[in-house]
């Protein structure tokens, strides 16, 4: 499980260099890709993209997806577990605090807490977007 910050980190890239030449095909990464990091959007402090491709300049078989889509999440894992000689990286697009309105793209809920009253706004939140699904 990889945030999409952490692929700042040189040894985030180092293992999956790793990973992908001695072919590890049971190694299967996801990196929950909500464009967020702790002091703010990616791609405003340091370029990522595209991930896909770095992933598979270094061996590994990518699959990218909708990361709040459950059926999505299933079939990626069973192609994962299909692939054979490769790693696979499962890039997640996601947002980040998704179905609560004061948290939605908010890169400081990395670090945020919440009170009682805040707790029962998110619930109610996320209680409104899915009378309307």
């Amino acid at each position: 499980m990889l945030g999409d910050g952490e692929c700042c980190e040189g040894s985030v890239w180092e293992a999956a260099i790793i990973a992908g030449h001695h072919k590890l095909d049971n190694l299967t990464g996801f990196l929950d890709r909500n464009r967020l990091m702790i002091d703010g959007f990616t791609e405003e402090i340091t370029t990522l993209e595209s991930l896909d491709e770095k992933f598979r300049a270094f061996g590994w078989h990518t699959i990218r997806i909708n990361g709040h889509d459950f059926a999505q999440i299933g079939d990626a894992i069973e192609a994962a577990h299909a692939r054979k000689e490769k790693p696979t990286m499962i890039i997640c697009d996601t947002i980040k605090g998704k179905c609560v309105d004061y948290m939605e793209n908010d890169y400081k809920w990395h670090y945020g807490g919440l009170d009682s009253d805040m707790r029962d706004k998110a619930l109610a939140s996320i209680d409104r977007h899915y009378e309307n699904v």
